[in-house]
């Protein structure tokens, strides 16, 4: 904290120039960000050694704990991207991928608490779910693209979506095939983004009204991180309030899974174009 502080001092000197603004707002920013979960692991390893002195179950601490680690390792992710995201397009690894294995591989990074409110549908084709050029067969949904950096814009997009919403509510997640394309869409029912915002908030360091007045810190990084990575994929990125395709959710729940709040909706929809699967 001390060198956090020297740099915001030195930002505040008369002939300051916008490099060093710039670092001392990030710092700060970093600071917040970094100090909640920092303090809540400190808090819950705390009483997990309280209640084993003690001979008391830990109940489900070791849990919170895991969430807090994932919290902080995605914090810590968030600023080494930012630091590489200068020339990070240079090193993408491009390759034939299915996007349903890259989906999946983004889901298995969180804890099973988070994971459970994960609910992935297949929307349907144009012409019905996976049904081929007239005989019926299923295309997989190959795209050209790096894995690594796929994973990383779609755990962004998680992380908002369960960071503001509540902890009992579902995120959906439903991907469809559409001409020479791949959609996938992220709906949660948390804060929503103002409808005059949903445009800025693909700028660095921005964040909606809203979200400043929530309780959980952020950096205003993760959705432009997201338009990098969807832009240099060829791809498309936007923010709504409503599914890309009408009555999507609907048709796919059975009406028990729906759920209803007095929360906004967000949607998240991200494009990518398809590519032929390399010939076997």
């Amino acid at each position: 904290m001390t060198y956090i502080k020297r740099i915001n001092d030195n930002a505040n000197k008369p002939g300051t120039t916008a490099e060093d603004k710039s670092a001392a707002a990030f710092m700060q920013l970093l600071a917040h960000e970094l100090r909640n979960p920092m303090a809540a692991l400190i808090n819950l390893a705390a009483l997990i050694k309280a209640r084993e002195q003690a001979g008391k179950p830990v109940g489900n601490l070791a849990d919170q704990l895991q969430e807090e680690v994932w919290r902080l390792s995605s914090s810590i992710d968030k600023v080494l991207h930012f630091f590489t995201a200068g020339n990070d397009i240079a090193t993408y690894k491009m390759e034939y991928l299915d996007i349903r294995q890259v989906l999946n591989k983004a889901l298995a990074r969180y804890p099973v608490a988070v994971n459970s409110r994960f609910l992935v549908h297949q929307a349907e084709n144009e012409k019905g779910i996976g049904k081929g050029r007239g005989k019926g067969k299923k295309k997989a949904p190959f795209i050209i693209g790096d894995a690594e950096k796929l994973e990383e814009m779609l755990g962004y997009i998680l992380d908002n979506a369960v960071k503001y919403s509540p902890p009992e509510s579902p995120v959906h997640i439903a991907w469809r095939q559409t001409g020479r394309q791949v959609i996938l869409s992220i709906r949660d029912h948390g804060i929503g983004v103002p409808r005059k915002e949903r445009q800025r908030v693909f700028d660095c360091f921005f964040r909606a009204e809203n979200a400043r007045r929530h309780d959980q810190h952020g950096m205003g990084l993760s959705l432009y991180f997201c338009r990098r990575i969807v832009t240099a994929h060829g791809g498309r990125i936007k923010v709504s309030g409503r599914p890309p395709w009408r009555e999507v959710l609907n048709k796919l729940l059975p009406r028990q899974r729906r759920y209803s709040s007095g929360n906004a909706v967000t949607v998240i929809t991200v494009s990518l174009p398809l590519a032929s699967p390399v010939a076997s």
